[in-house]
């Protein structure tokens, strides 16, 4: 098996594929895992996961809001401020 170049990927970052890349999965658990080849060859897709989650947490990515609670928070605060608006008139 030779290597060859990546196929370009069309859809979005996080999009469903019908495409693995078991090169870049290998590759990625011995660049950021520390990992020797042959045992990223022979590394489950759940326990990569489970490997990059530790070492990488999700922490920031909860903490994020959904854009259906930004959109509910700005229409909240354009309400607070129209009922700040017609108490003391505009700012």
């Amino acid at each position: 098996m030779g290597d060859q170049p990546p196929e370009e990927f069309e859809g979005k970052k996080g999009e469903y594929s019908d495409k693995f890349d078991v090169r870049s999965f290998v590759y990625t658990a011995v660049a950021h895992l520390g990992m020797s080849e042959s045992d990223a060859w022979n590394m489950t897709m759940t326990s990569f996961r489970a490997a990059m989650n530790a070492k990488f947490p999700q922490k920031e990515k909860a903490k994020v809001p959904t854009q259906e609670k930004y959109d509910e928070v700005m229409d909240w605060a354009e309400q607070m401020l129209a009922m700040d608006a017609q108490r003391h008139g505009p700012h």
